[in-house]
This record gives C-alpha cells, sequence and structure tokens, in this order.
C-alpha cells in the first residue's frame, strides 16, 4: 500500500510529520508491504500546494491520487478535505506533528498494515 506522509523537508525516513496537511511543504512517498515484508521509501516530493492561499486540498488531493497513494498521514484534517478523501478513497490517519517518519512506519507496519 502507498502512503504519503505530509513532511517538513527532504530528510525522507528522517524527516518529520508537518505542521499542515494540505500545505505542508513536502510529501514524503512510502510503499508499506506488510510487517514482514517490510517497506521502501518511492520519493519526497515537493506539494505543489504548499503556497496556495485557497484551494490547496483539491490540489493536494490530486497530487496522492496521481501518485498512488491510499494513505495519508498527517497532524490534522479539515472537513472540506476528509470530505474530498472519502469521495476518492483516500483513508487518513492523524500523527501528532514532529514524529519521525521512520517511528510513523514503523508503528504502521507493528499495526499490521499492509
Amino acid at each position: 500500500m502507498r502512503i504519503a506522509i505530509s513532511t517538513k523537508g527532504y530528510r525522507g525516513l528522517d524527516d518529520e510529520v508537518s505542521d499542515e496537511l494540505a500545505r505542508s511543504r513536502t510529501i514524503t512517498l512510502i510503499d508499506i508491504y506488510g510487517k514482514e515484508k517490510g517497506y521502501h521509501l518511492v520519493e519526497v516530493i515537493k506539494n505543489k500546494a504548499v503556497d496556495f492561499s485557497h484551494g490547496a486540498g483539491p490540489v493536494f488531493a490530486y497530487l496522492l491520487v496521481e501518485k498512488g497513494v491510499k494513505l495519508v498521514v498527517g497532524p490534522d484534517i479539515g472537513v472540506g478535505v476528509q470530505e474530498l478523501f472519502n469521495e476518492i478513497g483516500i483513508k487518513f490517519l492523524k500523527y501528532s506533528p514532529k514524529t519521525k517518519v521512520r517511528d510513523v512506519v514503523n508503528d504502521l507496519l507493528r499495526k499490521g498494515l499492509n
């Protein structure tokens, strides 16, 4: 399963969950294969919606769909973005800002995500 984590920069697994979801600076994409098979860091991309004053949610969601994302991790989610995710079949999990990406992935693996 491909997941996207709203992140602060380009440090991959050593990065942290951003303070914002749709306006995070970067998006870290990871493929999770399951507890026994592990995961693979796919890429870290610039979030095209980072500087939008309005309409960041739909741009963010479209980018996730383009990348094949099924689950998004971030600090919080607004009603509009949640409704949009529901329509396009993307799930959301809340993690505290500053949580390390590596810790998020390991937690998801412990919980049996695949």
